[in-house]
C-alpha cells in the first residue's frame, strides 16, 4: 500500500509556515508563540483569536499543510479527513479554565476558555474553516512520534475500507499530524516530546507536485522513499531533504 506527502505546515518556537518555505526543521528550545491572526491567514478571522494556545499551533499547521498541498484552490477537498495525535492535549487549557472556576463557587468559570478544554476542539475549526466534511480525531498517544496518526491514514486512504458509496467512499486526503504545547518541567529532559504541531497532507493518487512516496508492509511499518519512518519528524525532515518534485 502506498500513498503520497503533497503538504507539510508547521509551527515550533522560532518559526511557522509551509514545508515548501524551508529546508529544514529543528526541535527547538523555547516557548511557543502566541500566534496573532496575521501570523497564519491573510484575512480577518475573528474565531482565531478566541482559540486557546493548543488550538491554534494546531489549526495553523493544518492550515499551512493545506496551503502547501495547494488545496485551498482545489475543487475535490470536502471529504478531507483530519487526524491529530497529542501527548499532553490541552492540558494547559484544562489548568486555565480550572483557575477560573476555581473561586467563589465557579461564577467566574470562563465560558470562552470551557470550548477549548477538549483536545479535538481545533478539529473542528480547522474544518469549518478550510469547508472539509470528512471525519476527523485526535488520539491521546502514550508515545512521543505521531506515526499512530499517520498509520491510521493509510486505513482511511485506502480502499478496503470504503463503504462503496458515492457520497461516504473513502477521502482523497487526509491532514494528520501532531500537536502539543510547551512542554512541562518535568518531561524537559525528554528529548522525543516535540512540543508545537507538525502536519502532513496525505494522498493516495500521486499529486503535480509532492515531497515523495510512503508505503506500508504487510506488518504495518512505513516507509518513506525505502527508508523506515521512526517519528513525524524525522518524517518531515525527510522530506524537506527531498523538496517537491514532480512525479
Amino acid at each position: 500500500m502506498s500513498c503520497y506527502i503533497s503538504g507539510i505546515g508547521f509551527v515550533t518556537s522560532q518559526l511557522q509556515g509551509c514545508g515548501s518555505d524551508v529546508n529544514t526543521l529543528k526541535k527547538t528550545s523555547g516557548k511557543l508563540p502566541c500566534l496573532s491572526r496575521k501570523d497564519v491567514l491573510d484575512n480577518p478571522y475573528k474565531p482565531f483569536g478566541r482559540m486557546d494556545m493548543y488550538s491554534k499551533i494546531g489549526f495553523a499547521a493544518i492550515y499551512f499543510a493545506f496551503k502547501d498541498a495547494g488545496l485551498l484552490n482545489h475543487d475535490n477537498i470536502s471529504n478531507t479527513a483530519i487526524i491529530a495525535s497529542t501527548y499532553l492535549g490541552c492540558i494547559d487549557t484544562d489548568k486555565n479554565f480550572f483557575n477560573t472556576m476555581h473561586y467563589e463557587n465557579g461564577k467566574n468559570a470562563s465560558p470562552a476558555l470551557f470550548a477549548y478544554t477538549l483536545p479535538n476542539t481545533f478539529l473542528g475549526e480547522a474544518s469549518i474553516y478550510l469547508k472539509t466534511s470528512g471525519e476527523s480525531f485526535v488520539i491521546n498517544s502514550n508515545d512521543f512520534d505521531g506515526i499512530d496518526a499517520l498509520k491510521m491514514s493509510f486505513d482511511l486512504l485506502q480502499p478496503v475500507n470504503s463503504l462503496k458509496s458515492e457520497d461516504n467512499g473513502n477521502p482523497e486526503f487526509v491532514l494528520c499530524g501532531v500537536c502539543n504545547t510547551n512542554t512541562p518541567d518535568f518531561l524537559k529532559n525528554n528529548e522525543n516530546l516535540f512540543a508545537g504541531s507538525l502536519f502532513f497532507a496525505i494522498s493516495k493518487q500521486k499529486q503535480k507536485l509532492c515531497y515523495g512516496k510512503i508505503t506500508q508492509d504487510e506488518n504495518g511499518n512505513l516507509f518513506f522513499n525505502g527508508k523506515n519512518i521512526m517519528n513525524l519528524f524525522n518524517l518531515a525532515n525527510a522530506s524537506l531533504k527531498n523538496n517537491k518534485i514532480k512525479l
